[in-house]
């Protein structure tokens, strides 16, 4: 099959091109990620550093790597304005991912186990994206079947993580 990235016209390439630089902006911000001293009695001459993750916008550690994914993508072509992006997740990354489509103006979708923490799909919704809770095993056809739906309602949607490491000259499944 041939590759599912097209080549980009202008307006495509300024929108890119304005998400890059924001997720620049993004980095930037987010670079320092303070690292907590701590001694404990017990453990004497040796210190203890923790990172405060919970310091990025997301509150996780999944924040750079939500990043970096969207980032590939832009960078590769495989993500315009408007595109919907679906990830499935167990509720961590997506909550980064979500925060992202929202920074970039893109629609989201985490498709997540059906066990997924409350909080967790509350934290996505409320960054304006959809948690789809679905059953652990998937009967034979129903993601596929899902997949067409949301190609035929919401148009042609994004996968980061498939599309992230997938190799050049392959079509997404």
């Amino acid at each position: 099959m041939a590759d599912s990235a097209m080549p980009l016209g202008a307006a495509d390439l300024d929108w890119v091109h304005a998400s890059i630089a924001r997720l620049e902006r993004e980095a930037a911000r987010s670079a320092d990620t303070h690292l907590l001293q701590a001694t404990f009695p017990g453990y004497p001459g040796i210190d203890f550093y923790f990172k405060d993750e919970a310091a990025h916008p997301t509150g996780s550690l999944k924040h750079r790597l939500a990043r970096s994914l969207f980032l590939y993508a832009l960078c590769n072509g495989r993500l315009r304005a408007g595109q919907l992006v679906i990830d499935a997740s167990t509720g961590s990354t997506a909550i980064s991912e979500a925060w992202f489509a929202r920074l970039l103006g893109l629609r989201f979708v985490a498709v997540v186990p059906q066990s997924t923490e409350p909080g967790k799909l509350k934290r996505i919704r409320a960054l304006a994206a959809n948690a789809m809770p679905i059953r652990s095993t998937i009967p034979a056809g129903s993601a596929s079947m899902y997949r067409n739906w949301m190609t035929g309602a919401m148009g042609s949607p994004m996968h980061l993580r498939r599309e992230a490491h997938r190799p050049r000259g392959t079509a997404s499944v």
